[in-house]
C-alpha cells in the first residue's frame, strides 16, 4: 500500500513544549501559583527550605529574563508584589 498526500503538518512551538517562548500571562501565573504551592506546604522544614531556595534564586532568574525579555521580568516582579499584597495585607 502506497499513500502519497500533498498535505503538510505545521507545528507552532508553545511554552508548554519547553521552548524559550513564554508569554507574560503564563510567566505571571506560573510565578504566583508556584509561590502559593510552596507556602501551603504542611512540613515547616520543607517549606522553609523551598522558600529559601526560591528567594535565593530569584535574582538570577530576574536577571536572566531582564536580558532575554524585559516584559517577562516585569511580570515576575508584579507577580511577587501581588502575592505579598494578597497574602499579608488586608
Amino acid at each position: 500500500m502506497i499513500c502519497k498526500t500533498p498535505s503538510k503538518v505545521w507545528h507552532k512551538v508553545g511554552a508548554s513544549s519547553g521552548g524559550d517562548e513564554v508569554s507574560e500571562f503564563s510567566a505571571y501565573w506560573y510565578h504566583v501559583n508556584s509561590l502559593k504551592f510552596k507556602v501551603r506546604m504542611k512540613n515547616d522544614f520543607k517549606k522553609i527550605n523551598v522558600l529559601l531556595i526560591h528567594y535565593l534564586s530569584r535574582p538570577i532568574i530576574y536577571l536572566k529574563w531582564l536580558f532575554k525579555n524585559p516584559r517577562i521580568a516585569k511580570q515576575l516582579l508584579i507577580a511577587q508584589i501581588t502575592f505579598f499584597r494578597r497574602k499579608w495585607c488586608i
